[in-house]
């Protein structure tokens, strides 16, 4: 019943909203562009992958590949035991390792930016569906792929995107599932404004390693 999703959204909600915590308390301490650290971030992505699921099959594009990439991080960070996300792109361009393979492992730079691309998908889109009145979640998702993912996707699959969010949830449904309720609160929004905020931080940290060694464009 409504009760009962309101009660799992916001339980899902306090549980982002603890990982994301982890994660800006693991920065602090660092004063010159902190590093952000490997388990943390695997934990917040997890449950960013978790919250598309529930939102349903149509981000299954986006979900498979964070799961298959956040795979291949824990490897590298097994195997080298890496302390921060920019120590390891920075070992690897160090060893001109950026598009080379790893014991049968992609390289973590090529890896990591692909979570990355999908990351500026994601925190564009759930600022499209707070910040917009009126517009369908289907053209939230489609003007924010157009802004980012889309850049990095050959035609068939841009084509194949597209189609798939036509099969998104309505404005009310999909309230109901971020929300669990139709009629969200002020405090509910500014929840989801402080994740939005941490993902976004978190993502311009990251991104300022690729900017300094230009690997934006790694195939």
């Amino acid at each position: 019943d409504l009760h009962t999703v309101r009660s799992l959204s916001a339980r899902f909600f306090a549980k982002m909203m603890r990982q994301l915590n982890d994660v800006v308390l693991a920065m602090q301490g660092t004063p010159d562009n902190p590093g952000v650290p490997p388990q943390p971030f695997f934990t917040m992505y997890t449950d960013i992958s978790a919250f598309l699921k529930s939102l349903g099959t149509v981000f299954g594009f986006v979900t498979k590949d964070i799961d298959d990439k956040l795979h291949i991080l824990r490897q590298h960070v097994e195997k080298h035991g890496y302390t921060s996300l920019q120590g390891m792109v920075e070992q690897e361009v160090a060893e001109k390792r950026t598009q080379s393979t790893d014991g049968g492992l992609k390289s973590a730079s090529r890896t990591l930016l692909r979570l990355q691309r999908a990351l500026e998908f994601l925190s564009l889109f759930l600022l499209k569906l707070v910040d917009t009145d009126g517009d369908s979640p289907s053209t939230l998702a489609t003007t924010a792929y157009d802004a980012t993912l889309s850049q990095h996707h050959t035609w068939l699959v841009r084509k194949a995107v597209r189609l798939a969010f036509y099969g998104m949830p309505s404005n009310r449904a999909m309230m109901v599932k971020i929300y669990g309720t139709e009629e969200h609160s002020e405090a509910d929004q500014l929840q989801m404004r402080r994740i939005i905020e941490v993902i976004q931080d978190v993502h311009s940290r990251v991104d300022a390693v690729y900017t300094a060694h230009n690997l934006h464009a790694l195939p």
